[in-house]
């Protein structure tokens, strides 16, 4: 829940700055689950099932992970619904390995995205742009990852990511692409977007997706604007992600006044998969529900979402 979305699902909607207009739901990131520890954490013990990661300098791995959201809520006595799905495709190269460290060198290859709903249809692929596609208000930004890099260093015993570089070039990238202000003017989309692609941000989002099973339950941070974490459970190579014991809802917070927005989220179910290959990630796969009730200028708005995710190698 955070994974190798390369825009984290955690921020999905928040790196589409400016994208809330009237055809687009009021719809804040959903609370995808983020790193598994601490980066300062001592290594978890892992399975036998899964004795940790094991690769090599001479690896060249391409992926494909792709990030279902549908969010349906009630406005003015109408229910509405929005599907959003994107599609990253990236390689990684080991480039440092170490029985404690490994570094690996991610290279972004191209991003589809789209969304649906009533009055509403967005949709781009980044390895093919048009005038209108990158011009698009709630995507276009994503033809600034086009190429992008990152460093993502881990603990390969474990799978614990310990930190990702390369977010602030990212984040540069796409504020510079937004030209409605003039020189010395700041862009609103570059300080969403330095939050959305932070090295914090970016470490619990690929901390989710090279989780390895643990013998006890993970805590799984979300990050702002979520307060409190998920825990998950191992059986096996499979998990399912929840609140924690005695745990009913977890708060949440963003904006100032006068359009401050606070909330609740309750209800969470996930659950979720991972199968290395050839010491490598191989497939994942996850989905999570939760209700998420929000009040923004004192009008209440409950909306239910579900998210679908997986990840799978694909052919150099």
């Amino acid at each position: 829940m955070s994974w190798p979305a390369l825009i984290p699902p955690s921020v999905l909607l928040c790196a589409c700055a400016g994208a809330w207009t009237a055809e687009t739901p009021p719809t804040i990131p959903p609370p995808v689950a983020a790193s598994t520890d601490s980066p300062a954490a001592a290594p978890t013990k892992a399975t036998a099932a899964s004795a940790g990661y094991s690769f090599t300098t001479n690896q060249q791995l391409r992926y494909v992970y792709e990030l279902k959201q549908d969010t349906s809520f009630d406005s003015a006595g109408d229910a509405l619904a929005y599907s959003t799905i994107m599609v990253w495709s990236f390689v990684a190269m080991p480039t440092t390995v170490t029985s404690e460290r490994v570094e690996l060198g991610v290279t972004i290859l191209a991003i589809k995205a789209s969304m649906s709903g009533p009055g509403s249809h967005h949709e781009i692929d980044t390895a093919h742009p048009t005038s209108e596609a990158q011009k698009d208000p709630l995507f276009g930004h994503l033809f600034a990852l086009d190429g992008a890099g990152l460093v993502v260093a881990l603990d390969p015993r474990d799978g614990r990511v310990l930190s990702v570089q390369g977010g602030d070039a990212i984040a540069a990238a796409i504020a510079k692409r937004d030209t409605r202000f003039g020189p010395g003017e700041a862009s609103p989309q570059e300080a969403q977007a330095k939050a959305a692609y932070s090295s914090e941000a970016l470490t619990r989002m690929w901390g989710e997706m090279l989780a390895l099973p643990t013998s006890g339950p993970q805590i799984v941070p979300l990050g702002p604007p979520f307060s409190g974490a998920l825990e998950r459970r191992w059986s096996g190579m499979a998990y399912t992600l929840g609140l924690p014991t005695g745990v009913d809802h977890l708060d949440l917070a963003m904006g100032r006044e006068p359009v401050a927005v606070a909330g609740a989220v309750t209800a969470v179910v996930g659950k979720g998969s991972v199968a290395p290959a050839n010491g490598a990630p191989g497939a994942a796969e996850g989905e999570l529900a939760f209700v998420l009730t929000l009040t923004a200028l004192t009008q209440p708005v409950v909306e239910k979402q579900v998210l679908h995710w997986r990840l799978s190698q694909a052919k150099p």
